[in-house]
């Protein structure tokens, strides 16, 4: 099958996002219309837990955003786990890395460590401040791109059970 955007794989209901403002919720990045945006509500912190409805492989990840001070710039991914702000900050994530301004842009992917995204059932997001140390983060749209493992899809077998 190779790479594509696992955005069908992603199990929409069990999402979830903390610290995100009640008017600019997480769905708001299921949308294709880049000016309806998650932001974070109490600071600039954000989670967004992903979990998928069977286990995928992840090789890249885009996140979009206004180029202005509000983007998000520290990006934590821990899998198969939820974590907390706490837990966060402080346990060593699958993977870390700083956006550019340029990584913003919608058509532009953050490449993983592949090694690491083999058996994926969940991916937590952690962004940990933005570029200008504002209170809030915006983000315009999230994907994440790989291959489904030709497993079970566990949401067919609970419906059929």
């Amino acid at each position: 099958v190779g790479v594509m955007d696992l955005e069908g794989e992603i199990d929409k209901r069990q999402a979830f996002a903390l610290n995100a403002a009640p008017t600019h919720p997480l769905e708001n990045l299921w949308n294709t219309d880049m000016r309806v945006q998650l932001h974070s509500d109490a600071d600039e912190q954000l989670i967004i837990n992903i979990p998928f409805n069977q286990a995928v492989k992840l090789h890249s990840i885009s996140i979009s955003a206004p180029v202005c001070e509000q983007a998000p710039r520290l990006v934590k991914l821990f899998i198969n786990r939820e974590v907390g702000f706490e837990d966060a900050e402080d346990m060593i994530p699958t993977q870390e890395f700083e956006l550019e301004a340029e990584d913003l842009d919608p058509q532009n992917c953050t490449q993983l460590k592949y090694v690491k995204f083999q058996n994926v059932n969940s991916v937590c997001i952690f962004i940990g401040s933005n570029f200008g140390d504002e209170e809030v983060t915006i983000l315009s749209s999230l994907k994440l791109f790989g291959e489904t493992r030709q497993g079970l899809d566990m949401n067919a077998i609970k419906k059929a059970g």
